[in-house]
């Protein structure tokens, strides 16, 4: 899509332990949706039980070792990620779509989480996501858990304007293209799961007088 993006200034540190942190930062607006990066630090790989990249892009690569109870094993402590809105939708990396479907076709989520690539190495890993739609005016969540390295599950949050008034600034170089209407991977509908299943509960709206 032919936009210059509005940056938003955004370092937002999720998660932290002695030898982990998760954060989120890079953030730009876009009219439809918003691109992030989560950032994932490690203080040392001795705790380490898979490679970095395997426990942040939940792939666990095949190789004659792994077992199926290796893979369980991955699978339990694997990092967790998600958004919530202030109206209770909400989206994780935990479930995955193969293919490209239409934004406003039929069974089209109110919401998706796209992971567009990341690369790091070993202490230090940094992958992009594309969250669609814009959020509503409010709170928005960001939410990770890391059982593997003793992150528990952690929620932070951020008002809506912060991208909404980004999204004023960007810039669409030719007015009158038709905007994209596809995304790929990494949605869910469900106000979701981390680990516990458990749902990302909204932020309770403010009485009004």
């Amino acid at each position: 899509m032919g936009v210059i993006p509005g940056g938003v200034p955004l370092e937002l540190l999720i998660g932290r332990t002695d030898t982990a942190a998760v954060a989120v930062s890079n953030a730009a607006a876009y009219p439809t949706g918003v691109a992030f990066t989560l950032l994932v630090r490690l203080r040392s790989i001795d705790s380490l039980a898979f490679g970095l990249s395997e426990m942040v892009n939940g792939h666990l690569r095949p190789h004659p070792g792994v077992s199926s109870a290796s893979s369980q094993t991955f699978q339990a402590s694997r990092l967790r990620f998600g958004v919530a809105f202030s109206d209770g939708r909400a989206a994780t990396n935990l479930t995955r779509f193969s293919g490209h479907r239409r934004q406003d076709a039929e069974d089209a989520p109110s919401i998706s989480l796209t992971s567009t690539g990341g690369s790091g190495g070993e202490m230090s890993y940094e992958q992009r996501w594309w969250l669609w739609p814009l959020p509503p005016p409010g709170a928005v969540a960001f939410v990770c858990e890391w059982p593997g390295m003793g992150i528990p599950e952690v929620r932070r949050e951020i008002e809506a304007n912060m991208f909404l008034e980004a999204t004023a600034r960007a810039i669409e170089l030719w007015p009158g293209d038709p905007v994209p209407q596809t995304f790929t991977t990494g949605e869910t509908t469900s106000s979701v799961v981390l680990s516990s299943f458990e749902t990302i509960p909204p932020k309770a709206p403010p009485e009004h007088p």
